[in-house]
């Protein structure tokens, strides 16, 4: 039995998702409306405890993300005092970085630190497996600590599927941004609009009354709002040729070395993904792959876009057999990991 150890609905998050399905028996423990789910069990200390005191040496509790690290720490340390079963896994999704919040109170100063020394000693415990999202991260965090590198498990939750082979003239020559406001590439905007170029929103809360108070102005007939989509039905991507993925103010190391699910969801849909020059990884990554992952900024965006539109398609046997690869690597790494 795998247990997936997260602090919130990961019922929501794709990562968790996607190791579930690659194991045997799962349980979520997890903040969780559905608590008639037989596989999720109440977040907490005394369900934790629970769980370490009772499970058996082929079991393991992986411990996802930061926000685990206190109890990923006491959990080791009363596995090791009363010689506990099982095996801990620490699934690190970014790193701990500074940021200018850190010196805003005392509070967040002080966890600011705390986990910073907690990252520092469970990364240097053997017997804690570790796996993380990217090769950028592995080797940062190999850096950091001076430890062996975490293994890489990409959080790539697509299925292999058939290639998508596109046809020219039937896809709409708007450019199609989905995912959260926050990601919203505001600053393209006036760009494409001065080029004459549609953009097409998609996600919950990217509307025309919030997008008016984060731009100036702009024109309705070349910027669309379509609202909330079911990340279980990603047809509409289908109608596209070009997927925008900019945010080139975010140059944290957590940014730079990203691969978010959209990147593959784009492409697995054939569509070519233009992402601004900071995202280093997911560039590097499908480097091989021609029109795949395609760097822009604000002085060549246009171009880019004219240059995409008129030369490149993506090839659909190429980019499948490339997130196959991916997939079955990921899957492997993290099956390698849990079971032994």
């Amino acid at each position: 039995m795998n247990y997936h150890f997260y602090k919130t609905n990961c019922l929501k998050t794709s990562r968790v998702l996607m190791q579930s399905r690659w194991d045997k028996e799962f349980s979520f423990i997890h903040i969780s409306s559905e608590k008639n789910n037989s596989n999720n069990l109440e977040f907490g200390w005394i369900t934790l405890l629970k769980v370490i005191f009772r499970i058996k040496n082929a079991d393991v509790v992986i411990f996802h993300a930061q926000s685990a690290l206190p109890y990923l720490a006491i959990a080791f340390l009363l596995k090791k005092v009363f010689n506990l079963q099982g095996r801990y896994v620490y699934d690190i999704h970014d790193l701990h970085e500074h940021s200018p919040e850190v010196n805003g109170s005392i509070k967040s100063f002080l966890r600011f630190y705390l986990f910073l020394t907690l990252e520092y000693f469970l990364l240097n415990v053997d017997q804690i497996k570790k796996i993380t999202v990217s090769s950028g991260l592995a080797r940062t965090m190999g850096a950091r600590y001076s430890c062996k590198e975490p293994v890489v498990v990409r959080n790539i939750s697509l299925s292999p599927t058939k290639p998508k082979i596109r046809a020219r003239e039937t896809q709409s020559d708007a450019i199609v941004f989905f995912g959260i406001r926050e990601r919203v590439p505001i600053d393209a905007i006036p760009i494409l609009e001065s080029e004459g170029y549609h953009l097409h929103l998609y996600g919950r809360g990217i509307d025309h009354d919030w997008l008016s108070q984060e731009i100036a102005s702009y024109d309705k007939k070349n910027i669309h709002c379509f609202g909330e989509y079911s990340p279980n039905d990603l047809s509409f991507l289908e109608k596209y040729r070009i997927a925008l993925i900019y945010a080139p103010k975010d140059d944290s190391l957590n940014f730079k070395y990203s691969l978010p699910n959209k990147l593959f969801q784009s492409l697995a849909a054939g569509l070519t993904v233009l992402v601004s020059e900071n995202f280093e990884e997911m560039i590097s990554l499908f480097s091989d792959v021609p029109h795949a992952v395609v760097p822009v900024n604000l002085l060549n965006l246009a171009e880019t876009i004219a240059s995409v539109k008129s030369k490149g398609i993506v090839d659909g046997y190429l980019i499948q057999r490339k997130i196959e690869g991916i997939y079955f690597e990921s899957r492997r790494n993290y099956l390698n990991v849990v079971g032994g």
